[in-house]
């Protein structure tokens, strides 16, 4: 069974007076392609980006929150139910490449991302800044730590898929200090 189809059958997908709501959040539906575009223009400045990224990574906590309050009772049944979620949301197919739970670690391969695909070839630099912005904040709330999240592969700058680096700021910084400084600035 399909994980649309557990949401239908548990009543936790309506459709009703113009709104949608999926686990009891409103959502809406936006072509890609306005992110893609959102996305180019924030890049021309990079106070935007760190703006942009840290208030997608606040901006999760309520939703977050309410997902792991009601469904997702351990790490692993709350990451496998966002995981699922990011799938049918179509932000693409998220892995693990590596997860360290008590260190609060982690490596996520994010094929098909539908901003980074649209930009693919008109930037050069990593730019799935709202993927690492919910990703943090969600991953924060999980391991009650502040973690941050690094894009240090793109498929934007030819890559296959992105590749996402969960950590402290500090270890962030100590291990890829090029894509700290791009991403985060001088901090």
């Amino acid at each position: 069974m399909s994980f649309l189809e557990k949401l239908m059958l548990s009543k936790q997908i309506k459709f009703e007076d113009g709104q949608t709501e999926i686990l009891k959040q409103r959502v809406i539906f936006v072509p890609s392609d306005f992110l893609g575009e959102y996305t180019f223009e924030i890049l021309r400045e990079p106070e935007l980006v760190k703006l942009i990224y840290f208030t997608l990574k606040q901006g999760v906590n309520n939703f977050g929150e309410q997902i792991m309050r009601t469904y997702g009772s351990t790490i692993t049944d709350y990451s496998k139910l966002l995981r699922d979620l990011s799938d049918l949301a179509g932000w693409g197919k998220t892995t693990y490449e590596s997860l360290n739970i008590e260190q609060g670690s982690a490596t996520l391969i994010i094929e098909n991302s539908p901003v980074s695909s649209y930009l693919k070839g008109r930037v050069n630099l990593p730019c799935d800044h709202i993927s690492r912005g919910v990703i943090a904040g969600i991953a924060s709330i999980a391991l009650k730590k502040d973690l941050d999240v690094l894009e240090i592969e793109c498929i934007a700058t030819g890559n296959k898929a992105c590749k996402m680096v969960l950590d402290s700021k500090d270890k962030l910084k100590s291990n890829f200090p090029r894509f700290y400084k791009m991403q985060f600035g001088s901090e």
